[in-house]
């Protein structure tokens, strides 16, 4: 999953949380430290992939990956449509005023990450 939030200190910064179970803690923190996860940076896209990897012959223990995108206000990205499945808590497909586009248009605000397309409406208002 992916959150995006309001950097502290004007940084953009990519924190990476690894999550899983075990039968007791120290069987659900190895599990979770076994976790491979890739993203790729180039310039100034960023791009996650769709599958966590866990090594061969271990068992599935609900393993996940959060990632926590911090950006400074003022800061637009656009997110990819095929990415929204990993988008906790924003209204994505409300965001996506042009249809035949891949991508939607988002900004930070001191409120917090927002549709470009709403915010704009908004100050047009």
């Amino acid at each position: 999953s992916l959150k995006v939030e309001r950097s502290v200190d004007g940084k953009t910064t990519l924190n990476t949380i690894f999550k899983s179970r075990g039968i007791a803690f120290e069987t659900a923190l190895k599990n979770a430290q076994n976790i491979h996860y890739d993203f790729l940076q180039n310039g100034a896209a960023l791009n996650f992939s769709p599958v966590v990897q866990i090594p061969k012959g271990t068992n599935w223990r609900a393993q996940q990956v959060e990632l926590i995108l911090n950006i400074p206000v003022g800061t637009e990205i656009q997110i990819d449509n095929d990415f929204h499945n990993f988008l906790n808590d924003y209204n994505y497909w409300n965001c996506n005023h042009e249809r035949d586009s891949e991508f939607s248009s988002w900004v930070m605000t001191e409120a917090g990450f927002r549709c470009k397309f709403e915010e704009s409406s908004k100050i047009e208002k």
